[in-house]
């Protein structure tokens, strides 16, 4: 059976509409909508948590080598201009296309992919380059991150950590200097964390 006809006989099996299962799966009812038809897929955090909530495998979820596992050996995810904080990859409508990750990677938390606008990160990380991000609210220090200032939108740095406060650091200083932001400066802009990047696509 394929993963769209596992997760309608999910909801059946459970008398829930997909409004209901996009609550458990922490997405809309229209994403759900969208997986029963097959016109997409969820993503390994939506799985783990129906799989958590009605105490199933994940395989009585993904059980189809010919889906978004592509024989058991990669998952794909969004690829987006720009990171919305707080929302989950499932969230994001109209992507750029796909990007894989392996299944062992994908199995470690949410992500998604981002397509690099400017060149404050060049030589490293140049403009038009895809990066794959762990969404989370924290990274350690020398992990490079996004980052979103007073809630503008979010980009690439370097996290250098102090315990004065935290300093973004770009690997083209002509185009954005190292600037630091005290621990009161956090709290009020604020400063936040949207992911950590783990993986840069280059397509040449």
């Amino acid at each position: 059976m394929s993963i769209a006809d596992n997760i309608k006989k999910l909801r059946k099996r459970f008398d829930l509409t997909q409004n209901e299962l996009g609550e458990i799966a922490g997405v809309s009812g229209g994403a759900v909508s969208t997986w029963e038809r097959g016109t997409a897929e969820p993503r390994m955090g939506a799985i783990q948590r129906m799989s958590d909530y009605f105490n199933i495998s994940k395989s009585e979820i993904v059980d189809d080598t010919e889906s978004i596992f592509g024989k058991a050996t990669g998952v794909s995810i969004p690829i987006v201009s720009t990171i919305v904080a707080g929302l989950p990859a499932d969230a994001y409508e109209d992507p750029l296309g796909y990007e894989e990750i392996s299944f062992e990677l994908a199995k470690t938390g949410d992500f998604v992919c981002l397509k690099v606008k400017g060149d404050s990160m060049t030589p490293i990380i140049q403009e038009g380059d895809i990066v794959v991000v762990k969404q989370q609210n924290d990274v350690e220090s020398g992990d490079i991150a996004v980052v979103r200032v007073n809630g503008d939108e979010a980009t690439l740095k370097k996290v250098q950590k102090s315990p004065d406060g935290i300093t973004l650091i770009a690997y083209n200083p002509a185009v954005y200097e190292p600037h630091f932001y005290s621990n009161k400066e956090i709290e009020e802009l604020p400063v936040e964390v949207d992911g950590k990047v783990v993986e840069m696509k280059r397509i040449f």
